[in-house]
């Protein structure tokens, strides 16, 4: 279970002591508790969510305490964020926003509405998504190339960039 932070400074911190006690605080104490809150409580149905990460990941994180860098959930906070402001825009134009699943299935459907533009019988089904730039340049296969350096500066020594006496790379 999600019991730690681990603070900017390396050091894991438990999430209650961080809400109750810090003074050098990374995120604001209302986005820290949101992100203690994420995590969705074992209901022995596992979630299509708790699904996508792998029975093994699934498994450890109900099984043993576990900590995060709150600055890693960003995305998931903002995630939630605008599928709440969306379902809240949803559920003023008579279409289903946000419904459970019955039965074995315990998946949750973002938005499902029928398209009047459309002549018939035809629904839409939406999974909203959010990711950042970095993820969408790696999903198109666009990769950052390196340059030689346009001053010919070289590197004084060896290193993981390169050998010394060799013209330095940039972006």
């Amino acid at each position: 279970m999600l019991k730690y932070f681990i603070c900017p400074n390396g050091l894991r911190t438990r999430i209650d002591d961080c809400l109750s006690s810090c003074r050098d605080r990374c995120l604001s104490k209302p986005t820290l508790v949101a992100i203690a809150r994420g995590e969705r409580e074992w209901t022995g149905v596992p979630s299509t969510t708790q699904l996508l990460g792998g029975t093994r990941l699934a498994y450890l994180k109900l099984t043993v305490d576990y900590a995060i860098e709150p600055e890693s959930m960003a995305y998931a906070l903002l995630g939630t964020s605008h599928h709440a402001r969306l379902d809240k825009v949803a559920k003023t134009m008579n279409v289903l926003s946000e419904v459970k699943l019955g039965g074995d299935n315990t998946g949750i459907f973002d938005l499902l509405c029928e398209d009047e533009t459309v002549s018939g019988d035809y629904y839409e089904l939406w999974d909203y998504k959010t990711a950042g730039s970095f993820k969408i340049a790696q999903a198109l296969g666009i990769v950052k190339e390196k340059k030689p350096d346009p001053t010919g500066a070289t590197y004084m020594k060896d290193s993981k960039y390169g050998k010394k006496g060799e013209v330095k790379q940039v972006d």
